[in-house]
């Protein structure tokens, strides 16, 4: 299966009215288009129509890191796992905050398997949010390609958010749409840490905030947990910062890892972090003006002395018309 032909027949018999050149974060949705729940035959037709093979979880098996990890797709093929627009059972969640699993989107790049998590705060699966599934097939692609090897020492995740508010008419609208890739990157795989042999890892969290029906962005707060005993958190970024092109670096013990943040539509603020409790913590708020749209970039360095890594993650935003946050994700990579 080729992406070419999945965008010819998707455009062959009109689905899509969204550009096919940009990840759904990137989708403004008219302010008046109200979202509807997808039927079991609107599902089964995209998908098809997509030459995606549609896994309904009849036994409803619990979704999770390993179970995905596992799951073995035919190479340049794709599989969405999903329960007939209904939530997935799935143990992901330390607390959901309204938030349910509803698909999970396989893409299988020359043996290489990369998967997205798509949540929403709706009850059902929404024609929004499948229309922005689909939309991956193309613009994820390529993106993604080569991005995540299981058992190696780079693991990549991707994890989408919609999230939606009622209105008094009954109405429901998009709100606005997160996209995050979590990136491990093992930088030492047996290091003496507080005289422990222990694996070493920095780990980024990119997301993308869009408003759809909202006006603007006001603030939104990202947490990393070490989420296991058996782990030290040995460093976080970025420090607080008002610069809106700066240099994060993770440099505690080891050789320093460090990336751009361009923070044009906000200022960055780190909210009492803590080594001994194992988190990093960041305020991004928004300039003055009208932001609709921005990336962050945060992250934290590990180690890791016995079994799979584990990390907790969440977000909050704060837009002009509501609050939403993502819950607490735990994400369990293969480790020692």
């Amino acid at each position: 299966m080729k992406i070419s032909k999945k965008i010819t027949s998707l455009l062959s018999i009109g689905i899509l009215s969204l550009p096919w050149t940009q990840s759904f974060a990137n989708e403004a949705t008219s302010i008046d288009k109200i979202a509807s729940p997808v039927s079991v035959e609107q599902l089964t037709e995209q998908l098809q129509s997509a030459g995606v093979e549609s896994i309904y979880n009849r036994t409803r098996t619990v979704i999770s890191d390993s179970y995905i990890d596992n799951y073995n797709v035919e190479d340049n093929n794709t599989v969405m796992v999903h329960n007939n627009g209904n939530p997935l059972p799935t143990d992901m969640f330390e607390k959901k905050q309204g938030n349910e699993l509803f698909a999970v989107l396989i893409t299988d790049e020359d043996g290489v398997q990369t998967p997205t998590y798509y949540f929403s705060n709706s009850k059902v699966l929404m024609d929004d949010t499948l229309e922005e599934i689909v939309e991956d097939l193309s613009s994820q692609s390529n993106e993604n390609k080569g991005a995540r090897v299981v058992g190696s020492n780079y693991v990549s995740r991707n994890y989408k958010w919609d999230f939606y508010r009622k209105l008094a008419t009954g109405s429901t609208i998009q709100q606005g749409s997160l996209a995050t890739r979590v990136t491990f990157e093992r930088i030492h795989s047996n290091a003496n840490v507080d005289y422990k042999k222990s694996s070493v890892w920095d780990i980024t969290a990119r997301s993308e905030v869009k408003c759809r029906s909202s006006e603007r962005i006001n603030n939104t707060f990202v947490r990393l947990d070490a989420g296991s005993g058996s782990q030290k958190l040995l460093d976080f970024a970025p420090e607080t910062s008002s610069q809106s092109l700066f240099t994060a670096s993770l440099d505690s013990l080891f050789s320093p890892t460090s990336w751009t943040i361009e923070a044009g539509g906000y200022t960055t603020k780190e909210l009492v972090s803590s080594l001994s409790n194992r988190y990093g913590r960041w305020e991004f708020k928004a300039r003055p003006g009208f932001q609709t749209s921005w990336v962050t970039k945060p992250g934290v360095r590990v180690a890791n002395s016995t079994g799979s890594l584990y990390l907790k993650y969440s977000q909050t935003l704060d837009l002009n018309y509501s609050d939403h946050g993502t819950g607490v994700v735990g994400i369990t990579v293969p480790d020692r």
